[in-house]
C-alpha cells in the first residue's frame, strides 16, 4: 500500500470518528504530495462543509471536480454546499450535472426536487418527487 493510500485511510478513519483536526492534517499531507488527489480534495471539502466552512469547501470540491468531472458524489456534495451558501441556481445546475452522469439516482432526483421547490418551481419539483417514488417504491 502506498504512503498516500495509508494517509487517506487514516484521514477517513479520523474523519469518521470526528477527529476533525487530525483528519484535515492527513488530507493536507496527501495534497502536499499530490495537489490533484481526488479523494483528499473531495473528503477535505466534505469535512470543511461539515464544519460550516462553505467557501473553502466549495473551492476544494471544485478542484476535485476538475480532476474527476464525472464524479456523481462530488457533484452532489458541491450542490449541497452551494445550497448552504444560498446559491440555489448554481446548486441546481450542479445537481443537474450529477443527473447527466447517472440519471436515475433517487437522492439526486430528490435533491433536484428540493432545489426546484426552494426556487418556487413547484410543478417541476412535483415531477421530480414523483420520479423518486417510482425509483424507490418501497
Amino acid at each position: 500500500m502506498t504512503a498516500s493510500r495509508q494517509l487517506i485511510e487514516q484521514a477517513i478513519a479520523f474523519h469518521q470518528s470526528g477527529a476533525v483536526i487530525e483528519a484535515e492534517a492527513c488530507y493536507r499531507s496527501v495534497l502536499a504530495e499530490d495537489a490533484r488527489h481526488f479523494d483528499a480534495l473531495h473528503n477535505l471539502g466534505l469535512l470543511k462543509a461539515q464544519c460550516g466552512d462553505f467557501e473553502p469547501a466549495l473551492t476544494l470540491l471544485s478542484r476535485a471536480l476538475e480532476v474527476k468531472p464525472q464524479s456523481l458524489q462530488a457533484r452532489l456534495s458541491q450542490a449541497h454546499v452551494l445550497q448552504a451558501l444560498g446559491r440555489l441556481e448554481e446548486a441546481l445546475a450542479s445537481c443537474e450535472a450529477a443527473l447527466k452522469v447517472e440519471p436515475e439516482v433517487p437522492v439526486a432526483r430528490y435533491m433536484r426536487g428540493n432545489l426546484l421547490l426552494m426556487l418556487n418551481r413547484v410543478d417541476a419539483a412535483l415531477v421530480e418527487y414523483d420520479r423518486v417514488v417510482e425509483l424507490t417504491p418501497d
